[in-house]
């Protein structure tokens, strides 16, 4: 059986004190408020060029702002029966933070209960509206506490016009950094 890294945070508290709120703030207006995401949000616009979305083949790391390679994670989307999730990719800001490398893995082997569900809101958001979007939101790690962080979910389209591919850039917030 495969480990499960995160935590299902309404399982019950293993100490005293304040939670942090782990529902996902949606904000489909964009209000990217990190200049890694503005730069994130700038360059995916220049990339769609007024269409609905970008090509995953027209995105490249060598004409990415440099600033948003260290923050971004690509989510690989499977349009198996069940739709599945798998992490492909993983920036050093994200892997520095979170201690760990999730590369390869599909949603379902990582988290488990409210956990997975909460994982999933943001994806379905934007695989039903064909969209970018950006959320706040606060991650537990570890058991050991919690990250708040932003974050830009960007779709991709393959040949055929589906959704294959979300990269997301995240910036997480140490909590003394709030």
């Amino acid at each position: 059986m495969i480990k499960r890294l995160f935590r299902d945070p309404f399982a019950p508290a293993t100490h005293t004190g304040p939670q942090p709120s782990f529902e996902p703030e949606l904000d489909p207006d964009l209000r990217a408020e990190h200049p890694v995401q503005q730069a994130a949000l700038n360059h995916y616009r220049a990339l769609s060029a007024g269409r609905e979305m970008p090509l995953w083949r027209e995105f490249s790391p060598k004409t990415a702002p440099p600033e948003i390679l260290p923050h971004i994670l690509l989510l690989d989307v499977t349009p198996a029966d069940p739709l599945q999730y798998r992490w492909r990719l993983m920036g050093t800001h994200v892997y520095e933070t979170l201690k760990r490398d999730t590369t390869g893995k599909t949603f379902a082997e990582l988290y488990e209960g409210q956990a997975l569900e909460r994982m999933k809101v943001a994806p379905r958001w934007v695989l039903e509206h064909r969209r970018p979007l950006r959320t706040n939101t606060c991650g537990s790690f570890n058991r050991a506490g919690f990250m708040p962080s932003e974050n830009l979910f960007l779709p991709f389209a393959g040949e055929d016009g589906s959704i294959i591919r979300i990269l997301l850039v995240t910036v997480f917030q140490p909590p003394e950094a709030i």
